[in-house]
């Protein structure tokens, strides 16, 4: 049976049948005629329930037509009576925007996996209508091609493949196979179908980030759209296959849901862009429709207008008056909505600033972890020691070669990167497994990057370089540089005691404290001289009882010194001089910290009730010595 009739050009149309047809006879222009006039030519589709035929006359926009067909036969061979088919030569209404879905992309196959070992594409038909394929654009961001006939029904999907290699994909579907096939980038493309006037029906942007991992990435899996229904590109409703295949091909795809996306947009970063423009960028694709906006900014600033960035994410912003440099300017944000429709929380933190020039030791090396524990990573820490604004654009990581001279750079910053006054920032290799070896770490403060220069762990340097490398810090560590009294130092880092002392004093770096867990990243080192003085021994509260419900069932040892670096022991005695528990023995101290006690005794136990001497003993690497005796009263209930 005939299905449909597809208008293909003025002088040509698309037959859709039920079945295969047998060529012999589908070839022969007799078998088809309209108001007695048979086709000039017929060609076979790629699909063999498909023809094209091409007539000698141009059909009229509108006009009814009657086809008649004789004589052509199935692949079994069953010849179908005299058919009569009557349709309208109207062209369909242009696609709509995701009409057809990019839905599927595999571009990085694998040998050895299930699927073929071929780059394909894969469309999705969410529309409510048969869509005919021929003569729209698959694009990349080298290479446009022609996709050719084929008809699309909703809710079915359509293997684009490379011509050569399509046969590969029949046991997963529909396919067609394209010539001048747009090969796609491995590391991130941009893939686009187009319509014949070049309107884009949709887009698919994907980079390594897409896939999760490097392993992922280079392992053979496709990457999938999650909700199709959605109708604008999120970077979230993007994820690689969790198929077994590693991919879906002509089928519904792994990672699909169809729950609504209530993730609310998030602000990211802004860039001031002269003295009168800024461009704010958010998470996601961001609504068109600004009708309902509203923008109040702290110091206030007449807006002149406000329009939707070359990206989707952004919103640019054009003033009156000009943004004064190194003021931080906060923006209220109301009615900014996402493409979904989600609302921008009223309480986001969304400012920019024009950052100031750096000056040498206004952002220094801080904290330097060059011996990790096994397994863990090594991490620098750079600190904004002004209260000001920088930019750390192309700002960059190094050492020293054997000759002294600046090696191995690691580019921080590709792009602005304003660091706020008295703000750190960790640079390492892997955020997650940093933040497992020092919960207190402040994990919002981490960058992640493939590799930091070469640090040994007995002795190195570590080099700060400032875009044109005109300002440049550089620190000269080793091993004994760590506390004397210190038996294990892996995974202890060096802390700087004093942003105004030079980085390359010995004497301004000191092992962090054994409370804050030998490193501080991301937060106040626990060695810092900031002025503090004084010295004491806080016992609270002094009585207690351990296992009294509602509360504190122990007592908190605090201490602050007046230097950096000093080692600690405190001990729990009897009254009778009967050793209890031993909290600390000669542990590096920073300014002040605190040692809890539970009640109980070395060996788990608890104590009795009663009075018992918090015995404390502080001495410096000059062998001065001081010795502090505090009671302690451990209470029972009744």
């Amino acid at each position: 049976e005939l299905v449909s009739v597809f208008p293909v050009k003025n002088d040509k149309i698309l037959l859709v049948f039920s079945e295969a047809l047998d060529p012999v006879f589908a070839i022969i222009p007799s078998n088809f005629h309209i108001n007695n006039v048979n086709p000039t030519s017929i060609l076979i589709q790629p699909n063999p329930h498909q023809l094209i035929l091409e007539w000698g006359i141009e059909f009229v926009e509108g006009m009814e037509y009657s086809m008649a067909i004789n004589g052509i036969s199935d692949l079994h061979g069953n010849v179908a009576e005299p058919l009569i088919y009557s349709f309208s030569f109207t062209f369909p209404d242009k696609l709509g925007f995701k009409e057809i879905l990019i839905n599927e992309v595999m571009a990085a196959p694998r040998a050895g996996n299930s699927l073929p070992n071929v780059e394909y594409v894969e469309l999705l038909n969410t529309g409510s209508r048969p869509v005919y394929l021929g003569g729209l654009q698959l694009a990349n961001s080298r290479r446009v091609t022609t996709i050719p006939s084929g008809i699309l029904d909703p809710g079915r999907y359509m293997i684009l493949a490379p011509r050569n290699q399509a046969n590969q994909f029949l046991p997963y579907g529909q396919v067609l196979g394209l010539s001048n096939w747009p090969t796609l980038l491995n590391s991130a493309d941009k893939v686009k179908l187009l319509d014949a006037e070049h309107f884009v029906i949709d887009s698919l942007d994907y980079n390594t980030a897409s896939y999760g991992s490097s392993s992922i990435a280079s392992g053979g899996y496709s990457l999938e759209i999650v909700n199709p229904t959605i109708k604008c590109n999120l970077i979230s409703n993007l994820r690689p296959s969790t198929d077994p295949k590693r991919g879906t091909p002509g089928s519904v795809n792994a990672v699909f849901e169809d729950t609504p996306d209530k993730t609310p947009p998030a602000f990211l970063k802004s860039q001031v862009l002269g003295k009168r423009q800024v461009v704010l960028s958010f998470s996601k694709t961001l609504s068109p429709n600004m009708s309902n906006l509203q923008l109040e900014f702290q110091p206030s600033l007449n807006l002149i207008r406000v329009i939707q960035g070359e990206k989707t994410t952004d919103l640019v912003l054009e003033f009156e008056n000009e943004i004064k440099p190194d003021i931080l300017y906060k923006v209220v944000v109301k009615g900014l909505r996402d493409c979904v429709g989600n609302l921008l929380d009223e309480e986001s933190q969304v400012f920019f600033v024009i950052p100031s020039e750096a000056k040498a030791g206004d952002v220094i090396i801080n904290e330097v972890l060059f011996n990790p524990r096994t397994g863990s990573p090594k991490f620098v820490e750079i600190y904004n020691a002004t209260s000001r604004y920088i930019n750390l654009k192309d700002w960059k990581l190094a050492n020293l070669n054997a000759d002294g001279e600046v090696a191995n750079r690691r580019l921080l910053f590709h792009e602005d990167f304003v660091v706020g006054p008295s703000s750190f920032w960790v640079f390492t290799t892997d955020k997650e497994k940093l933040k497992a070896e020092y919960p207190r770490g402040k994990e919002q403060k981490f960058l992640e990057y493939p590799s930091l220069p070469s640090y040994p762990i007995s002795s190195g340097n570590v080099v700060l370089l400032n875009s044109d490398e005109t300002i440049f810090e550089i620190f000269s560590y080793h091993d004994k540089m760590h506390h004397r009294l210190l038996k294990e130092t892996k995974g202890v880092s060096l802390e700087r005691i004093s942003a105004q002392i030079a980085a390359n004093d010995p004497n301004n770096w000191y092992s962090a404290s054994a409370t804050e867990g030998y490193a501080t990243p991301g937060y106040r080192n626990s060695q810092i001289h900031d002025g503090f003085g004084g010295f004491g021994i806080e016992v609270f509260p002094e009585v207690f009882i351990p296992d009294a419900a509602g509360e504190q069932p122990y007592t908190s040892i605090r201490y602050k010194m007046d230097q950096s670096g000093m080692a600690g022991t405190i001990r729990i005695y009897s009254l009778n001089g009967q050793m209890i528990r031993e909290l600390c023995q000669n542990a590096i101290w920073g300014n002040e910290g605190f040692y809890n006690w539970d009640g109980t005794d070395k060996t788990g136990r608890k104590v009795r009730s009663g009075y018992y001497v918090v015995w404390v003993e502080v001495f410096d690497l000059q062998g001065n010595v001081i010795q502090i005796k505090k009671t302690v009263v451990v209470g029972t209930k009744f």
